[in-house]
């Protein structure tokens, strides 16, 4: 079964509002790896995506499930309160 840009372009229309960037990303490079060769070029074009964003997203599924929080930025949430200090910083100085 041959797979279309103008399918690839459907999907992309119907699923792309959806999801997130990595998520994207992610759909991008398993599309691409199943397209095989020529598959990168193929999906970058079609999805509006630059060639190492597509690579980008066989790599991360070639390097399997990473557990939560192993992502290299780190990640803040907001307590609520109206201190420009991020929540770590607050709680250090509390003693927690």
């Amino acid at each position: 079964m041959e797979v279309t840009e103008e399918a690839l372009a459907a999907m992309f229309g119907v699923l792309g509002p959806l999801l997130n960037e990595r998520q994207r990303r992610l759909l991008a490079g398993v599309q691409a790896w199943a397209l095989g060769r020529g598959g990168i070029a193929v999906v970058a074009r079609t999805w509006g995506m630059s060639h190492s964003t597509v690579h980008l997203g066989i790599s991360e599924i070639d390097q399997g499930p990473q557990p939560a929080g192993s992502g290299t930025r780190s990640r803040q949430v907001p307590c609520g309160c109206s201190s420009t200090k991020p929540t770590s910083i607050r709680r250090h100085a509390l003693g927690g």
